[in-house]
């Protein structure tokens, strides 16, 4: 099949509406941006940078030699297995186009992050979706036919939910299928602290998807990297657009680098409020949550999640409903920052709560 003909089949990945004005007080818990935003040496960084009278002329540091640097310290890899890409989405793309064909055999899991979809139907259209058993309770994977794939992705942590594959499982299926690529997905790594990083210097089967967009606060500027190989980012680096990420998207990331107290610091607020909101929701006759999520959200099952989306756009604030997911019901993604925030939030959810 034809590349026209497959993007005609498709339909587009589609977030959620955001029809409002951000200049009016609203609360954004609906796409798991920072609550913090970044770094304060961030926005010093770039207005020094851009005052040099021919910044905006010339093209962007083809290399990102002053990210990957920092990449290679913060991973503590080579920068030979770093490559910067604009945006992880991108990342992810680029890397399916890259290792898929229309004879490739796929398999996600699902619920999951659904982007990738998209991606994968441009190469091919074998692409079976796993269904989670249970995945706003025990969250259990069938991995016994990962064996008949040519590729595999996993988001870990897990977006809608927040579960989290120990890595001790990971490594188990990617050194018993050394034919079958693992794309593993760690948008949310600052807040889990488990990485898989690591064994990309010892199979050759695994790539590794990181952004900017989460915990540092530069979803805006559409910047992230892959983890592989030597070899896998040789050949992913055929076909990169040097000149995609720019300069501005470098800088903001490279000092995010430099300042990573900071990151500390929105980390752990974040958690504290993670855990508030969890400790409301395990106490409530009303709701139920998918326990110890390791990002920056709560999955929340309630009674009726349309009432809830409208009650919480009543007060100005914007949360994700899930319920077009399999196995998530009448479910609501809820995104954690500041415990001001979370309170905000748990006051509508009595609100809601003193209707049932």
């Amino acid at each position: 099949m034809s590349v026209i003909n497959r993007i005609t089949k498709l339909e587009p990945y589609t977030p959620s509406s955001r029809g409002v004005n951000s200049s009016s007080n609203w609360q954004y818990s609906d796409w798991n941006e920072s609550h913090f935003g970044p770094s304060p040496t961030v926005l010093r960084r770039i207005q020094e940078s851009i005052l040099d009278k021919d910044f905006f002329q010339k093209y962007p540091n083809t290399d990102s030699t002053e990210l990957v640097s920092l990449l290679s310290d913060y991973t503590g890899l080579k920068s030979e297995n770093i490559s910067i890409y604009n945006g992880s989405d991108d990342a992810l793309k680029e890397i399916f186009i890259s290792f898929l064909d229309e004879t490739s055999k796929v398999i996600t899991y699902s619920p999951s992050y659904t982007q990738v979809d998209t991606f994968i139907s441009l190469s091919t259209d074998k692409h079976h979706k796993e269904k989670i058993i249970d995945p706003i309770g025990k969250h259990y994977y069938n991995f016994e036919n990962i064996k008949n794939y040519d590729l595999v992705y996993l988001a870990n942590p897990n977006n809608p939910t927040g579960y989290l594959i120990d890595k001790t499982e990971i490594e188990l299926l990617v050194s018993k299928n050394l034919d079958t690529l693992f794309i593993i997905d760690e948008a949310y790594y600052e807040f889990s602290k488990q990485t898989c990083s690591d064994l990309v210097t010892k199979y050759n089967n695994i790539i590794i998807t990181r952004t900017f967009s989460k915990a540092f606060g530069l979803a805006s500027l559409r910047i992230g990297y892959i983890l592989a190989s030597k070899q896998k980012i040789e050949f992913l680096d055929k076909i990169r657009n040097v000149k995609s990420v720019n300069q501005i998207a470098q800088i903001a990331a490279s000092t995010s680098l430099e300042d990573l107290s900071y990151l500390s610091y929105c980390v752990k607020e974040t958690k504290k409020s993670k855990e508030f909101l969890e400790n409301f929701i395990k106490n409530s006759l009303t709701f139920e949550c998918f326990e110890n999520s390791h990002a920056n959200f709560v999955l929340i099952k309630t009674k009726d999640s349309k009432s809830l989306v409208n009650l919480m756009l009543k007060n100005k604030v914007l949360i994700r409903d899930r319920s077009n997911m399999p196995g998530l019901k009448n479910c609501v993604r809820i995104t954690v920052g500041s415990i001001e925030n979370v309170k905000k939030i748990i006051n509508i959810l009595k609100q809601f709560e003193s209707k049932q």
